[in-house]
């Protein structure tokens, strides 16, 4: 009898849901952009503007999202969400160029099923189990020289 109460309890524990772990943070731009990761990957030849902060209007050159994953093994989470912040940024640049854009503009935080963040000092990172992720959003523009 204890050998099946014990198998029943055990298939009842495989039968429940996996619980993924997903933690909203939000940091501050500014630090991000001060980071060892930033200062690495991005790049100062296309401007950067986020949420509502202004800038000289430009010829639309198309949309970008980017997603920058870090694996948070070695690293606190706030420092991994640098790192994944400092990523996104990059291959939106990398979209820019492409685009022959020089400026990012209206910049949001985009979480896949939820409403875009729109700040002009916080960004949103996810924690989950082992990585972080950062989403960003924003328009390519041709600012006049």
């Amino acid at each position: 009898m204890k050998k099946y109460i014990t198998m029943a309890a055990i298939a009842m524990a495989l039968a429940l849901p996996a619980q993924a772990r997903n933690i909203t943070h939000q940091f501050l731009i500014a630090d991000a952009l001060q980071s060892a990761a930033a200062q690495k990957l991005i790049k100062p030849s296309i401007s950067l503007y986020f949420g509502t902060q202004l800038y000289t209007q430009g010829e639309t050159r198309g949309l970008g999202i980017a997603r920058g994953k870090e694996k948070t093994e070695a690293e606190d989470e706030k420092t991994s969400c640098y790192v994944s912040f400092a990523e996104a940024i990059f291959i939106l640049q990398k979209k820019a160029r492409k685009q022959d854009a020089n400026a990012i503009v209206n910049i949001v935080s985009y979480y896949t099923g939820g409403p875009a963040m729109s700040s002009e000092t916080q960004f949103e990172c996810h924690g989950g189990s082992g990585y972080t992720s950062v989403i960003l959003r924003g328009d390519f523009i041709k600012l006049p020289q």
